[in-house]
């Protein structure tokens, strides 16, 4: 299997980078006999994929900043 993953940037209104937009490609190898099985497993696969329902959705974030102790 092969996967290649690019992301483009943008600015927002303040002028700070940020991430646009992610493309995955996945190119899994396949026996030619099979292949007209995939677009079941396509179908599943984007349901199921924790990661892109996550970042398609959003992720709750949390960030709190605290100084080390010395």
């Amino acid at each position: 299997m092969r996967t290649t993953v690019q992301a483009s940037f943008l600015r927002n209104p303040q002028g700070r980078l940020r991430i646009g937009g992610i493309e995955v490609k996945i190119q899994p190898e396949v026996a030619p006999e099979h292949r007209e099985r995939m677009g079941r497993c396509l179908e599943l696969f984007e349901d199921f994929c924790v990661v892109t329902q996550s970042v398609r959705y959003g992720i709750d974030v949390k960030v709190q900043v605290e100084p080390a102790s010395a």
